[in-house]
This record gives structure tokens, sequence and C-alpha cells, in this order.
């Protein structure tokens, strides 16, 4: 493995029949790197011991290839080098793993809240081309050439909330990691935007003094106080003309109005006053109601008026008189 201290061993035999001497063994890659033998008689042997330690590139080659030399002098003149490779296999585990964070506190439409997408090298070969990215981010993605063992290749981006992720209650985000090592490697995460469906209705009526048979207008607004669209909203008021509008969605902070007209009746002059509710409701809220009592003055009154017959009065003549009592107010009278 990379950091690991190895040993290799360089043994120069003397294969002839003749003593060899200032026998040199060496290997550059070994500490120590070489050994000198003074003279090393027919199959005596000068031996060079030394260490290694492995490195990333021999992991990311797949191998460690090594030669060791030796040369010496013999009575007739020097004798060669002659060399010795050996490769030493180091089986390849290219992986990654991608993490994907999320962020914290509360959500809201506008905000602009920041993802980070961390792919790590968990192999043991040098991973190049890092890809790392997320569509929905800005930026999107982010290349890193090389990734050591262990090392890491990290997206950071933004993303503005939307009013459709809060409707859907969360935000579904998925991070990709990648290189020419590695297959594309995913992390998703999912977070949760608490969702307070919320609706508010106000009725406002008429103003000033108002008649029997006079036509008047109400409005009823039905406001979303909630922070996720509502659908199929519905106000309502069953003495207006018309009765009641449906809208199919209404975003935070959008508005639903019915807007009628209610002529004005003698029993509510009777009454003195209008009593009128309107309600208002949706896919995801219960029916909210708003009362608004509209007050008509009562002027109660009488004219009496006695007629006088016309005409030569006699005795014993039967005459006839008409007392009218009239309601000159605008409320009707009992018991007249």
């Amino acid at each position: 493995a990379v950091g690991e201290t190895i040993t290799y061993t360089v043994t120069a035999t003397n294969t002839g029949n003749v003593t060899l001497t200032n026998v040199l063994v060496s290997d550059p890659m070994l500490t120590p790197n070489s050994i000198t033998c003074p003279s090393v008689a027919p199959a005596g042997t000068c031996v060079l011991t030394g260490t290694y330690v492995v490195q990333q590139a021999d992991a990311d080659a797949g191998q460690i290839v090594n030669t060791g030399s030796a040369e010496g002098t013999s009575p007739t003149g020097p004798v060669g080098p002659v060399t010795s490779t050996v490769t030493t296999p180091i089986a390849q585990n290219p992986t990654m793993t991608v993490v994907k964070s999320a962020p914290t506190g509360t959500l809201a439409v506008g905000e602009t809240i920041t993802y980070t997408v961390t792919a790590t090298n968990t192999g043991n070969v040098t991973l190049t081309n890092v890809v790392v990215s997320d569509p929905m981010l800005t930026p999107n993605s982010i290349t890193c050439p090389s990734v050591a063992p262990g090392g890491t290749c990290v997206l950071t981006g933004t993303y503005v909330v939307q009013q459709t992720d809060i409707d859907a209650g969360q935000i579904v985000n998925t991070g990709t990691g990648g290189s020419t090592q590695t297959p594309p490697q995913t992390s998703t995460v999912t977070t949760p935007i608490p969702r307070t469906p919320n609706l508010a209705v106000l009725k406002i009526g008429p103003v000033g003094t108002v008649a029997v048979g006079e036509t008047i207008t109400y409005t009823v607004t039905a406001t979303n106080t909630g922070n996720v669209t509502l659908t199929n909203v519905v106000v309502s008021d069953p003495m207006l003309t018309p009765n009641s509008i449906t809208c199919p969605s209404v975003a935070p902070g959008g508005t639903c109005v019915l807007t009628g007209t209610y002529v004005v009746q003698q029993t509510d002059a009777d009454a003195g006053q209008i009593v009128n509710t309107g309600t208002g409701g949706s896919d995801q809220t219960p029916p909210q109601t708003s009362t608004v009592t509209t007050p008509i003055p009562q002027t109660p009154a009488m004219t009496v008026v006695k007629s006088a017959p016309t005409g030569t009065l006699a005795v014993g003549q039967t005459i006839t008189y008409t007392v009218t009592a009239t309601n000159t107010g605008n409320v009707t009278l009992t018991n007249v």
C-alpha cells in the first residue's frame, strides 16, 4: 500500500571461475542504494538489501518496476554490468463517495440557501477529471483535474427557494460525482419545509345611510396568509348577487375577491340592521367567515288626518267622517 516500506534484495553471484574484485551492486530506488564487495570468489555472492517506500505514482501505475545491477572486475578486465528487474503488482481500487450537505434554518420563498457536494477519493489510485455537478445549483459544476486518495473535490453552490418547493413541502436535490476511473455516484438530500396553509376572510359593507329598495355593494376578500399556494378557493355569500366566485389557485399573499350587490328589504329596516356573512375556503383550509352588520337608523312616524263632511247639514242627517293614519316613517308599525 502507498506509504508502506518494503524490502528488496539484489544478489550478485560470481558464476565464473575467477575471483571478481570491486563488485558493485546497486539499485537507485533503494535505501541504501549500493554496496561494494572488495572481492567475490567463484560461487560467492555480494548482496544489497534496501528498503523502498511505496509511492502514489506506483499505485496509479498498478505496479512497482525496480531494476538492480551488478558489475565488477576480473583479472582480464571489467565484468558487467548485468541487471535484474522485478515487477511488483499493486491491486488498483478506484472508488469514490459523494455526500451532499443540507441547508439549515427556516426556509422561505426567495431565500438563498447553500449546498455543498463533496466527492471523496476513497480508493487507492489518483482519480482524474473529477466532475462534481448539481443542475439546481449556481454554479452547477466543478472539475478537479486530479484528486489523490483521501482527497476531495467540492462543489459549493446556491439555490433560491421557489414557491413550488413550499407547495411540495420539501426540496429534493441530487448531486453527482464521477471521474475517468469511476462511474457516476450520487447523493440526494431531501430538505423538509414546514407548510402553514391559512386563509383570512374580510367582508366590507357599504358606508353611509341605506334605505329600503337601495342597491348596496359588498366585497368579500379571502387572503392567503399562509406559505403555500391554495387551490379551489371559493368565496361565497348567499345574500349577494352574484353569490360566489371560485379562484383556481391563490399564491401566498394573494387574494380571491367576491364583489356582489344586495337590495335593502323592509325587513332589514324593521330589524334596524343588515347582518351579512361571507365565507371563504379552499382545498387546504377549512371555511373561514366574516360578518358585517350594517345599521339602518329607524325613524318610526305617523300622521293622522280627519276629513270633514261637506254640504248642508240638517238635524237628523247622518254624516260620514274618515280618520286616516299614515305611516310616514321607515319601519313597519304594529298594533295601529
